[in-house]
Formats: structure tokens, sequence, C-alpha cells
């Protein structure tokens, strides 16, 4: 049955080889205003919002939708940054790089049965993660990393790109201050402390996101 509105009166048509039902026009009459309301509305995706997929992407998108718990297509890469780092500089870096590059923010989506693609807000995405390790092993650290490396994404909120900084304690100085005052030997303390914390950053990306070359776009940036 095809339905639609004509100078705002309704309309519809039924075809020979499946007539509406009476019971079926009895409903369509009964609930003619919401019918009438449904119709006046615009349920298709507005051009601009919405852009098709590549056929590589199509593929990706129809793995996610048998088992959107895979990481098969997972890319991360993590490296060790300088001691000194100003966490709220690094996450403002960040935003910026989701705010440069749309694809990592892009949400995947079903529309009228078509799949699809469009760009959220960076304001909607999480920041970066931060953890707190006990230790700088090294086998810990890639432990770590690889958990992170190992989480789904959820395509359908743009949640395609993720990072994370692991602040991991180091080897403690052992030596004695020789500080002359108590201030001085805090603030030779608090210094000493800083450089106690190795800092390692990790971003992971959805394959359907970024290929290997465009990844080293985004880990260069």
């Amino acid at each position: 049955v095809k339905l639609w509105l004509h100078e705002g009166t309704l309309k519809f048509k039924s075809y020979q080889s499946a007539p509406i039902q009476p019971n079926d026009l009895a409903m369509l009459k009964q609930h003619k205003p919401s019918v009438i309301d449904w119709l006046q509305q615009d349920h298709s995706p507005r051009f601009f919002d919405y852009f098709p997929l590549s056929e590589n992407q199509k593929s990706l998108w129809l793995v996610y939708q048998v088992d959107p718990q895979s990481t098969a297509y997972n890319l991360t890469y993590c490296v060790k940054l300088a001691s000194h780092i100003n966490l709220e500089l690094l996450e403002q870096a960040y935003r910026a790089l989701l705010q440069r590059h749309a694809i990592l923010r892009t949400a995947y989506r079903d529309v009228a049965g078509e799949p699809l693609q469009t760009i959220v807000s960076t304001d909607t995405l999480p920041g970066i993660r931060t953890l707190h390790l006990n230790s700088n092993d090294a086998e810990h650290i890639h432990t770590q990393a690889k958990q992170q490396a190992d989480l789904p994404f959820d395509l359908t909120q743009g949640q395609v790109c993720r990072a994370q900084i692991m602040i991991a304690a180091a080897a403690a100085n052992t030596g004695t201050s020789k500080a002359a005052n108590t201030e001085t030997e805090t603030e030779t303390n608090t210094e000493a402390n800083k450089k106690q914390h190795n800092h390692y950053f990790q971003i992971t990306l959805h394959h359907i996101a970024a290929d290997f070359w465009s990844c080293e776009v985004v880990f260069a940036e």
C-alpha cells in the first residue's frame, strides 16, 4: 500500500495483486490524523549530513554488523613521551587532531536500509584516558597497551579513534637531598618526583577510518 499527501489530503493506492484489507483500511481511517502528521515530517536524511561509504568501508561496516565486538581491524600506536608534559595541552592537541580530520569523528549508520556516514561533533567524543601504572616494567606497559588496543569501537557513535596516556612510576631516586632549608628541600623533592614518571601515549584507530598510510599521517601529527 502506498500512502502520500495531496494538498493536505491523505491518499493511498493498493495493487490488484495485493489489495488493502478491510481491517487495514479501518485502522488507516482510525489513525488518519497521526498518519497525516507522520507524512508531513521529513524522514529522509538531510543531503549534507550523510555521505556514501567507499567499497572498502562498506566491507568493514558489514564485518562490524556481524560482530560489533571484533577488534581485528584495530590499529594502534604507542610512543614514549618526554617526562615533562602538560596533560592539559596534550588533551587540547588531541582535540585539535579530531577537529582537523573529520574522518576521526565519523559515525556509520544504516539510514533507510543504506549504509551511510555522518560527521559528529568533537565535543561528543571522549578525551584522552589517563592510566596510572605502578610499574615501569616493559612487559607490564605492553600488556596495558594491548588491553587498550583490544577494546571494541562503537562505530555508530563516531568512536573510531581513542587515546590514552599511561603514567608509569620509574625507579625512585635514592639520593639524599642536601638542601639548606625545608622550602628548598620540598622543591627539590618535587622536581625529583616529576622525573620519576615516564609517560606513554597511545592512539588506536579503527581501520574503517584510516588505512596504514593515513595512520602514519595521524601518528606523525
